[in-house]
């Protein structure tokens, strides 16, 4: 089967899920495309133009970019094309009408995938098209790599926002860093937004995350049937250990191990 899969994964090459995305399609045999409709001197005809060349069984469109370029109408129509939501993105958290204007595809997709068990009747009912639960995975790496540079205490990837929904994050890690001064541990931070520093920062990430004792793995939201970010992933397949703020049905995807016994709650 040709697919191709639609996303920044050239853009952010580094990315751990980036890589998991090319690792999974190889592992299943497909003969696989990556187009790249953030790259520079890209535009939706182009795009467009070069999916409709390779004449794919499939296209996976992995960023909301599609519907901002409107790629989906500009690809052939007997094409079977997709969408994966992986972020956690409501149409009240959608500014200047985006959502209306996403909705406008939705006689262009076949199916949709989302990382949030409570949003899939949101989006069936948007877009009238099947929508499964599909969570995100990373990268499996060769083998882990330890670094003494990389070894911190307690390490946190990702910003602060201190207003809108948002903000309960960063609060509850300033929670944590309150916690930690009288033990003198500072959490050590890291985010970048600059494109070539951000591509370092995924570069080194699996040194990041196995160098260190304990890697805080906090999404935004937590209170979403199945929904955490990618960091979830990073720390479980990069090799660290993990502080997590439970969400209802994390222990779907990692079992307890109770007197060496696996299981379930």
């Amino acid at each position: 089967m040709k697919v191709i899969y639609c996303g920044q994964i050239d853009y952010w090459k580094n990315a751990p899920d980036h890589l998991g995305i090319k690792q999974g399609m190889q592992e299943l045999g497909w003969d696989w495309h990556i187009v790249d409709p953030c790259m520079a001197g890209s535009t939706p005809d182009g795009v467009a133009a070069e999916i409709n060349e390779l004449n794919p069984d499939l296209v996976i469109h992995g960023n909301t970019d599609s519907f901002g370029q409107h790629l989906f109408e500009r690809i052939r129509e007997d094409t079977c094309q997709i969408f994966n939501m992986y972020d956690y993105r409501t149409p009240e958290m959608l500014h200047q009408g985006e959502w209306d204007d996403w909705v406008k595809s939705a006689p262009y997709i076949s199916a949709a995938t989302v990382s949030a068990k409570n949003h899939i009747p949101m989006w069936e009912q948007a877009f009238g098209v099947p929508t499964f639960f599909l969570a995100h995975a990373c990268w499996v790496p060769p083998k882990l790599v330890y670094d003494p540079e990389f070894d911190f205490d307690v390490l946190f990837t990702g910003g602060h926002h201190s207003a809108g929904p948002l903000a309960a994050r960063a609060q509850l890690i300033m929670d944590i860093q309150l916690l930690l001064i009288d033990k003198a541990i500072k959490i050590k931070q890291v985010n970048e937004t600059d494109w070539e520093k951000r591509n370092q920062v995924w570069t080194d990430l699996p040194k990041w995350y196995h160098s260190s004792k304990v890697v805080l793995d906090v999404s935004h939201f937590w209170g979403n049937p199945g929904y955490c970010s990618g960091r979830y992933w990073y720390t479980a397949t990069l090799g660290g250990c993990a502080v997590t703020k439970r969400f209802p049905g994390c222990e779907e995807f990692f079992p307890i191990l109770t007197n060496g016994i696996l299981t379930r709650q």
